[in-house]
């Protein structure tokens, strides 16, 4: 108690004030409003490493490269995994879905080794994803050859051309393996993960005013080329 004030914490969970505490009824329970960052997250990953693996992790180090997800590399034995979060369970379904159908058209994607949408394990949606060894191409690019250059751009087209033969709708957005969140133009799609990648680019780092500015300019001087643009499937 502090002047009135209630402060209640509970393991895995953000500290939530209640003014006026004491004319509060006695004995009533509060529900709290928000999984907590770091640390909890952390709290969270052991348990359920614990619960898929039977162990406990190596560490846990969280990592910059997720701005839809809370995303963590972990150390299991002599393995690294990747620990996947996400209070909306809509935002890991797609991988479930699709990740089946890209191994079939020969693309290389991660195996998910365990998850559960239910938040009945934790108040959180997760996967436990395999790690695909390499490094991430914005980390390197700048120190590529030319000759690397070509062949990841070859790659790439590869990978692209493979993911266009999935059948698309006449809308644009996600797919959520078997639910959807569609717009009706680009335009609309892309203010959307522009907000979106603000709120978690920030979170992250990843993302500061300049970036955001230099973004919503782009949107803007290019808007009617978006609008031009027609649907097709890519992940």
């Amino acid at each position: 108690m502090d002047g009135g004030r209630a402060v209640v914490v509970d393991r895995g969970y953000r500290i939530v004030v209640i003014p006026n505490f004491s004319k509060v009824v006695p004995g009533v329970r509060f529900s709290l409003l928000a999984p907590m960052a770091e640390s909890s997250h952390e709290h969270m990953i052991e348990k359920v490493i614990l619960r898929h693996f039977g162990q406990k992790p190596g560490f846990i180090r969280r990592m910059k490269t997720g701005i839809c997800n809370e995303v963590y590399l972990v150390g299991l034995g002599d393995k690294e995994v990747i620990a996947r979060l996400k209070d909306q369970e809509k935002w890991l379904l797609g991988s479930q879905y699709y990740i089946p159908i890209f191994k079939k058209l020969g693309i290389a994607v991660t195996d998910i080794l365990a998850e559960d949408y239910s938040k009945s394990v934790i108040p959180y949606a997760y996967q436990i994803q395999s790690k695909i060894d390499g490094q991430d191409l914005g980390d390197v690019i700048e120190t590529l050859t030319d000759e690397q250059l070509q062949a990841l751009a070859k790659e790439i087209v590869s990978i692209v051309n493979k993911v266009k033969t999935i059948p698309s709708s006449e809308q644009f957005g996600p797919v959520w393996g078997e639910q959807n969140d569609f717009s009706d133009t680009w335009s609309e799609r892309m203010k959307i993960w522009i907000e979106d990648s603000e709120k978690h680019g920030r979170k992250t780092g990843v993302m500061d005013d300049a970036m955001f500015d230099l973004a919503q300019r782009l949107y803007e001087s290019y808007a009617s080329y978006f609008d031009s643009v027609k649907p097709v499937t890519y992940y």
